[in-house]
């Protein structure tokens, strides 16, 4: 039999979004929010999960804790937010990884999971609203990362699906704080040779953005990321 569920939640629709039963129409694919008009850009191999740290870390083994969640959603922030600013200097998108935590969110005391509920822990797609505050972001909708399965998605185009480019950026990951301009540069439409033009970058080894801006521009962007 159908079954329904009311979306006026930010966090219910994007659960629907990355498991992949909500339908969007084409602008979705096509370009991102407001001043997003440049495609998309994704972390490759899950971010910070899919490094030799994030592999074996003993965060994702028992017991769990809270403080080991807390530092398990730090060590991956890290990465979000060098996405998240480095998507916005090049006028994308962003992707965001599928994110591994140990506690589910509730607005009751438990120990660790929703009381009768199925969830397993580790939490291995832990829902972006676990992550993220969902109803800030979506007064700032070019801020709003869409779902972690939004490159897999079945509508999707299909000349879209295969825009996509795998960039390293490893020589700028132990670069001095000026070397920002370069980074951007290498990136961003008319950069070198078709990485600008592509409709998703998928980015790996990529550096602290945060703390390779100056000063004053990491004020403007305090509020999204504290």
């Amino acid at each position: 039999p159908p079954h329904h569920t009311h979306t006026q939640a930010h966090g219910k629709r994007v659960r629907l979004r990355s498991l992949r039963v909500w339908h969007d129409d084409a602008k979705y694919y096509q370009r991102g929010e407001g001043d997003r008009t440049n495609g998309f850009l994704a972390l490759a191999d899950d971010g910070w999960l899919g490094t030799k740290e994030g592999r074996h870390s003993e965060l994702l083994q028992p017991p769990f804790t809270t403080a080991k969640h807390m530092q398990l959603v730090h060590e991956q922030l890290r990465f979000v937010r060098s996405g998240m600013l480095l998507a916005a200097l090049l006028g994308r998108q962003f992707v965001m990884p599928r994110m591994a935590c140990l506690y589910d969110k509730w607005w009751a005391e438990h120990n660790g999971t929703i009381p009768a509920s199925k969830m397993d822990q580790p939490i291995r797609d832990c829902p972006m609203d676990h992550i993220l505050e969902l109803n800030v972001l979506n007064t700032h909708q070019q801020w709003l990362p869409r779902q972690h399965s939004f490159l897999q998605h079945e509508d999707m185009p299909p000349a879209l699906k295969q825009s996509r480019l795998n960039v390293s950026l490893r020589e700028f990951s132990k670069s001095a704080p000026g070397s920002l301009s370069a980074l951007v540069s290498a990136l961003r439409p008319g950069g070198h040779g078709q990485i600008g033009s592509m409709h998703t970058l998928v980015v790996s080894s990529i550096p602290d953005v945060y703390h390779m801006l100056h000063p004053s521009d990491q004020v403007r962007f305090f509020f999204f990321f504290f």
